[in-house]
């Protein structure tokens, strides 16, 4: 009950500040000029089509939005001198940091969710409907964008808490996940690559869907749809146990 009220307090809190309604009216704007141009340079484009071809475009902006998120979610409470004020409280560190990760998951979720249904909405609008593309189709398209930004919000979470500086960390997080494609291709002839997470993200190439780009095969031989996810949930787990660690040992002044 504790955990839910301090959920319920870091959505209060991101609903007084309006700036994930700005983002959400971001992506809107995006999505409905994209679907206008679209539509007078590719003709035959479907509705399903459209919101598939869309997620791509969209998901760049929304993992940006959180990885700001992540960086700014404990280093903001130390910027603006809250930090004193949120751990007087009876919960521990550990059970505050849980619940701003959480309320962080919760928004990407629905993020995500309204991305998606905004395309698909749009697409129904301004274009007919076939065959070609399923329904089943777009919200695979949205969903195998889960795992990087998930990582990534967590990543810089973990960045966050470590430096305390919202700047810093900001921009840690987006130059790890700027060269981590270089570092995926980099080790990708060791055989311990394997385990690296950053070659887990992007899972579509475990769909034998030819319209999600995947082959329906794994890289790794060894490694199935099931490995991928595992490898990354102990990555997740780890940088959270971390993220605790360092905030439950952070001096706070």
């Amino acid at each position: 009950m504790r955990f839910m009220r301090l959920i319920s307090n870091e959505l209060l809190k991101l609903h007084v500040r309006r700036k994930n309604y700005i983002f959400i009216g971001f992506l809107l704007a995006i999505t409905v000029a994209a679907g206008l141009i679209m539509k007078q340079t590719m003709h035959g484009l479907t509705a399903y089509g459209f919101a598939a071809k869309l997620q791509p475009v969209l998901n760049y902006p929304i993992l940006l939005f959180m990885i700001i998120y992540g960086a700014q979610t404990i280093a903001e409470e130390f910027k603006e001198g809250t930090i004193k004020q949120l751990l007087i409280r009876p919960p521990s560190r550990s059970v505050i940091l849980l619940s701003k990760y959480a309320t962080g998951v919760t928004v990407m979720t629905g993020i995500l969710l309204f991305s998606c249904l905004a395309s698909i909405i749009t697409g129904l609008v301004l274009f007919e409907n076939s065959d070609d593309y399923t329904l089943l189709t777009v919200f695979k398209s949205f969903l195998y964008a889960v795992p990087s930004d998930l990582f990534y919000f967590t990543l810089a979470l973990l960045i966050g808490t470590a430096v305390a500086s919202v700047p810093l960390a900001l921009s840690l997080s987006i130059i790890l996940h700027l060269v981590g494609g270089g570092i995926s291709a980099m080790i990708a002839k060791y055989e311990w690559s394997k385990f690296i997470v950053l070659n887990h993200l992007n899972l579509r190439h475990f769909d034998s869907d030819p319209h999600i780009g995947g082959t329906g095969a794994s890289p790794y031989p060894d490694i199935n749809l099931f490995g991928s996810l595992l490898i990354n949930a102990v990555y997740l787990a780890a940088f959270l146990v971390l993220a605790c660690y360092v905030f439950y040992r952070k001096e706070v002044k």
